[in-house]
């Protein structure tokens, strides 16, 4: 079996068959590239350490050009999938280089994989923050898969603009993007072409979630349900539980838990046929917890903390879901806290949204960083702390206008001027001694919860 029949079984999601043969080419002249498939292999497991040390082992050879821009590719892969958005940007430029030294013929061979780490360095630069340069690289690709009639790399380009502008609040445009891109993927609407399968599914997935940040929820779960038919038809595992994760959120926001309990059993029964896979698990406890706490039951919110306690307070297996129930827990806090006016609870409000705020600092995301300031903001009203609410709300306000994030500076902006505007009646309530309860009904919270929680799956995707 050659290379290109190995990368179908991969595609497939086929991946003890793709290990199994991989393993063939040991001793052979395609060694180096088994290596690297190998390595790409244990990417798609989720084995994301594992696949840079396959990789890293591979680059300490004495590779040709064309091998060593293959395993730069695959390493700036595995970098980009733990977040490591730095070293991205420094294997970005080491590829262009390499890029650049190659031969016509080899350009040629590798143009798609090319346009690939520069739609990667683009996403970097936007979770940092840069978004008009990450816009200006995927705009720059747009082109060149045009010129080159490179549907994938189109496709990916307009998804990818749809995703950017999604997280700027620009739903419109959003959906523009993704509508053109669904456009070009149907005028090659044809199941054999490689790759055709898992292109339709994650933009039937993408008009979910953009249907769902834009709060109308039937048209979501229509095309959540779609990606997830053809996630089922392709045995996408991973896929499958995604999609059937996104449908208990979407149901639970739209108060149809009978639905959502559903989605539970599917995912329920798909991992205790994997119980090895971590992932399937973490996505699962989250699925539960969101609908635990969707409850009115006192008893089915504290086992929604159980399960977000043991998610948060395990190894990170990855800092997106860790960072999601986090984001779940505050909600959950806030509801104990509007209830019992505890200090204590406040206490572990404050060490959880701190130890969130560092994590986004690590990852330089200044969108995350910004509604972070203002949920800060939030608590120091609660706390009576009027000056240093304000203040924070100053600072996420001029982040938002640095990086040109317009929908957040409106929104910042709204927030600063409604605190001023009821300046009295914090005032009053400070001076009269006013309850946690009395100050967290008049901080109205509860909105921005459910913007970090959307923001956060904004990022998983």
């Amino acid at each position: 079996m050659g290379i290109e029949e190995i990368e179908v079984l991969i595609r497939n999601q086929q991946l003890e068959d793709a290990l199994a043969k991989i393993k063939e080419l040991e001793n052979t002249e395609f060694a180096i590239d088994g290596k690297i498939l190998e390595s790409r292999v244990k990417w798609h497991m989720l084995k994301y350490n594992d696949a840079l040390t396959i990789i890293e082992d591979v680059l300490a050879n004495d590779l040709n050009l064309l091998h060593l821009f293959k395993a730069k590719n695959q390493e700036m892969l595995c970098y980009s999938s733990m977040n490591e958005k730095n070293q991205v940007l420094l294997i970005s430029d080491k590829l262009e280089e390499i890029f650049n030294s190659l031969s016509k013929d080899e350009k040629s061979e590798v143009f798609s994989q090319h346009l690939q780490y520069r739609n990667i360095s683009a996403v970097s630069y936007i979770y940092m923050g840069e978004y008009q340069k990450g816009v200006k690289i995927l705009k720059e690709i747009l082109y060149l898969a045009e010129e080159k009639e490179d549907k994938i790399r189109i496709i990916t380009s307009l998804i990818n603009l749809a995703i950017t502008n999604l997280g700027l609040g620009e739903i419109d445009l959003a959906s523009e993007y993704n509508e053109k891109a669904m456009e070009v993927h149907n005028s090659h609407d044809n199941e054999d072409i490689p790759g055709y399968l898992e292109r339709k599914q994650f933009i039937f997935g993408q008009a979910g979630a953009i249907q769902y940040f834009a709060g109308n929820f039937q048209l979501s779960i229509d095309h959540t349900h779609q990606a997830l038919e053809i996630a089922q038809k392709m045995n996408f595992l991973l896929h499958i539980v995604y999609n059937n994760a996104m449908l208990i959120l979407i149901n639970c926001d739209s108060d149809n838990r009978e639905k959502a309990s559903k989605h539970i059993k599917i995912i329920e029964e798909i991992y205790n046929k994997n119980k090895e896979n971590v992932s399937i698990k973490v996505i699962y406890q989250i699925g539960q917890a969101y609908y635990l706490k969707s409850s009115t039951r006192a008893k089915h919110k504290i086992k929604a903390q159980e399960i977000l306690e043991e998610i948060i307070y395990q190894d990170v297996i990855q800092q997106w879901y860790t960072n999601f129930a986090i984001v779940l827990m505050l909600d959950l806090l806030l509801d104990e806290l509007k209830q019992y006016g505890d200090e204590e609870v406040l206490n572990e409000i404050e060490q959880l949204l701190e130890r969130l705020y560092l994590s986004y600092e690590k990852e330089n995301d200044i969108s995350a960083l910004i509604y972070c300031d203002i949920f800060k903001s939030k608590l120091r009203l609660i706390q009576g702390d009027i000056t240093d609410a304000i203040g924070l709300l100053e600072s996420a306000l001029v982040k938002a206008h640095q990086k040109g994030l317009k929908q957040l500076e409106v929104r910042i902006g709204d927030e600063k001027s409604r605190i001023e505007s009821e300046l009295h009646k914090w005032k009053e309530l400070t001076d009269k001694g006013g309850t946690i309860l009395e100050k967290i009904e008049l901080a109205d919270y509860k909105n921005y919860i459910k913007d970090m929680t959307r923001m956060i799956q904004f990022q998983r995707r």
